[in-house]
């Protein structure tokens, strides 16, 4: 059915067929390698609940062990998230295979499966930026990490340089995986992997510049990684381990912060966008720093407006007071009509004329004048 893919195909060959089947089909279908190897996973322990329970395997179970299994997996606790990510593998599984032998008992199966339905889908958490005085105790716990190095100098601690590279570049977990030669100290830039696998560079700020140069002059090992527990993102075992060292840094400054709120690696680019907006910067560059295809995805996702931000522009208006005059809509009319009767011979002259009306009935002046004259 097709080679199996590199990563982690060494654990996979030993699988049970239907799985090497789904594997191949998913990737000729396009599935992306990390969906691939989540519903691997998944079938792997669906597999498994299915012989416990009732002697089967993926072959032979039907509609009423599935159903069985998502009332097992309601009853043990897990999110409504996570149950429907575990079912919408499984019955992917049927779904790869009926499309590619067009099998009536596959088809009717499949069918089945989505009649017994996904749980509701939970409403996702809506996750804020760091207060100021939260980021501020973040970061500070991070700094006080720091070790004694060679001739005796407090070295900042890896958590806090990871951190400060997360804030300052909207980086997502996987950029624990970032190779010392992916740092351009001379460009001022950064490059990276992003989703899709698209590479991007993103501007090198100085403050991030001079700690992370900083942080390699007093690392006591060496490693292509910029951190010490780096792992190669091309692959996905490299993605889930710098995903979880990631997770783990912000998780150990939480608690050394003493902070209750989650402390996680996506808060830090939600905050780079909210300051960086407030602060004034162009949209189009937080664009160009979040590796996004649109600035209205920036603004949408990213860049929200505070409340207290709100607060803050809407007091600044009086809506009592005088407000400027618009052009009547009268004038403007009589303008663009006149633009159409220009004398054969004089058009640049009469398009003169008419650019000074029109800046006589923005100011309000050219209304007057007309109202003056009794309106002729």
């Amino acid at each position: 059915m097709g080679q199996l893919p590199v990563m982690g195909s060494d654990i996979w060959r030993d699988d049970p067929e239907p799985l090497k089947e789904f594997v191949a089909l998913a990737t000729a279908e396009g599935f992306r390698p990390s969906s691939i190897d989540q519903g691997r996973s998944v079938l792997v322990r669906y597999n498994q609940f299915l012989q416990e329970r009732f002697k089967l395997d993926l072959e032979v179970a039907g509609w009423r062990e599935f159903a069985a299994y998502k009332f097992h997996l309601a009853k043990s606790g897990i999110a409504r998230t996570t149950i429907r990510g575990y079912l919408s593998y499984v019955i992917a599984f049927y779904r790869v295979r009926a499309q590619a032998t067009q099998d009536p008992q596959l088809l009717d199966l499949f069918t089945r499966l989505k009649a017994i339905g996904l749980p509701r889908k939970a409403k996702s958490v809506k996750w804020t930026p760091f207060a100021p005085d939260v980021l501020a105790r973040t970061l500070e716990a991070a700094k006080a990490q720091a070790f004694i190095g060679e001739g005796l100098r407090a070295v900042p601690s890896e958590d806090y340089a990871f951190l400060m590279t997360l804030l300052y570049t909207g980086g997502r977990a996987q950029f624990y995986g970032l190779k010392v030669s992916d740092l351009d100290f001379e460009r001022m830039e950064l490059k990276a992997v992003v989703k899709g696998g698209k590479s991007v560079r993103i501007p090198l700020h100085p403050t991030l510049a001079e700690l992370l140069k900083e942080h390699l002059a007093s690392r006591t090992y060496h490693s292509e990684f910029l951190f010490r527990h780096g792992h190669d993102s091309v692959t996905r075992t490299g993605q889930k381990a710098n995903r979880q060292n990631a997770w783990r840094a912000c998780k150990r400054v939480q608690m050394l912060a003493g902070i209750e709120e989650s402390a996680h690696p996506h808060r830090f680019r939600k905050t780079l966008a909210t300051l960086g907006k407030r602060l004034g910067l162009d949209p189009q560059f937080l664009q160009s720093i979040l590796a996004h295809e649109s600035g209205s995805m920036t603004l949408d996702k990213y860049a929200e407006v505070e409340l207290d931000d709100g607060k803050r522009e809407f007091a600044k208006l009086d809506l009592c007071a005088p407000q400027p005059s618009q052009p009547s809509r009268s004038a403007v009319e009589m303008i663009d009509r006149l633009k159409k009767r220009a004398p054969k011979g004089s058009e640049h002259e009469w398009d003169t004329l008419l650019t000074v009306l029109s800046q006589l009935a923005e100011s309000g002046e050219f209304q007057g004048a007309i109202q003056q004259s009794g309106g002729e």
